[in-house]
């Protein structure tokens, strides 16, 4: 039984070492065929899909920005998913835009860019509610300026128009005082020339009667 299971054992490798020869044979007896592209690395691979997901976002959401494609993904070169997810918050999930990274991203790698990207969106939110309170208060100040000025505005205008009404006054009184000036002028004259009449009455009141007295004493 042994010799027969020994023997079967020869045959076969004989039979096998035929078989392979003969193969061989065949193999050189083909025309080669040349060889395939060698597969792309994983990182090209990566940039080629990445690059394919956001020439399919822009010629959806924004034609206009296809011939930035490769400034963008230079820019973003290894933070693909955060700029994903900044153009997805400014012009929304395209038809196509799933939101996940491609397969070749490990998950680790995915966490850690949606950490990422989740931070940047944050940071850009807290920049732009900032430039928008900076706004707000330039506005604010702009228009508590613009009061002040109204406001000062007509208070110099009130202060012009009393300045000239009490200048309208003062030359009213100016006025009034002249008039007041020349009557008492008027009335001292008068009296002086009242007081120079009295003065001659009395002149020749005291006359009369000297001569009075005088014709008395003749008579007697």
């Amino acid at each position: 039984m042994e010799r027969i299971s020994g023997r079967l054992s020869i045959l076969a490798q004989e039979s096998g070492s035929g078989l392979r020869h003969h193969g061989s044979g065949l193999a050189a007896a083909e025309p080669s065929t040349p060889p395939g592209p060698a597969p792309l690395p994983a990182a090209a691979a990566s940039l080629a899909q990445y690059e394919a997901r956001l020439v399919a976002f822009y010629r959806e959401k924004n034609p206009d920005k296809l011939p930035e494609v490769p400034a963008l993904l230079h820019h973003f070169r290894g933070r693909e998913e955060e700029m994903f997810t900044v153009l997805v918050s400014k012009y929304g999930k395209s038809s196509a835009e799933s939101g996940e990274a491609p397969e070749s991203t490990p998950p680790s790698s995915k966490a850690g860019q949606s950490a990422a990207a989740a931070a940047a969106l944050e940071a850009a939110k807290q920049e732009l509610a900032e430039a928008v309170a900076k706004a707000s208060d330039a506005d604010h100040r702009a228009a508590v300026s613009e009061d002040l000025a109204r406001t000062s505005g007509n208070m110099l205008e009130e202060v012009r128009r009393d300045a000239s009404d009490a200048r309208a006054q003062l030359h009213s009184l100016r006025l009034e005082l002249n008039r007041v000036s020349d009557q008492v002028r008027g009335t001292s004259a008068e009296l002086e020339v009242r007081s120079a009449r009295c003065r001659e009455l009395e002149g020749m009141l005291g006359e009369w009667q000297a001569l009075k007295d005088r014709s008395g004493l003749g008579e007697g």
